[in-house]
């Protein structure tokens, strides 16, 4: 895999899930991993993230559901990676 000199690759081993993050835009933290945790995740139907950064929240909970999740963010740098 290659990286851009920016990024680097942060992993969250309680799911074994792997985010490459940019150091010019969010990045997930502590906040994100809780946020994760925190909601009653429904086993189907739709979850909407809002001001979803770089996703790690949705990543995090994509295997607690089997339900559609959308994550919508409209950062400027965001939305050029």
């Amino acid at each position: 895999m290659w990286l851009k000199k920016d990024e680097r690759i942060d992993q969250l081993y309680a799911n074994d899930v792997k985010i490459i993050q940019s150091t010019n835009v969010f990045s997930f933290s502590l906040d994100a991993v809780l946020l994760a945790n925190f909601p009653h995740i429904p086993k189907k139907g739709t979850i909407v993230d809002l001001c979803a950064g770089n996703g790690a929240v949705g990543l995090f909970i994509a295997n607690k559901t089997k339900g559609n999740i959308y994550q919508i963010e409209i950062g400027d740098l965001t939305l050029h990676f």
